[in-house]
């Protein structure tokens, strides 16, 4: 029963997936975010990440 129902709510998103790619709408946005994004010459990111322990009580952050 639960690999039934694994396999079926597989297919719907598959499903869903599929029309999502179709949409006319879905593709203006991307179009333009894409020609957007190659207008840029340089980019910056800053990422960071954190590290909680409470049994050990540990908590540590980066930048």
């Amino acid at each position: 029963m639960k690999k039934t129902l694994l396999l079926l709510a597989l297919l719907i998103l598959r499903t869903a997936n599929v029309r999502a790619q179709d949409d006319p709408k879905s593709k203006a946005i991307i179009d333009k975010l894409i020609a957007k994004s190659r207008a840029y010459t340089s980019f910056e990111a800053d990422f960071g990440n954190t590290l909680v322990n409470t049994t050990g009580k540990l908590n540590v952050k980066r930048r």
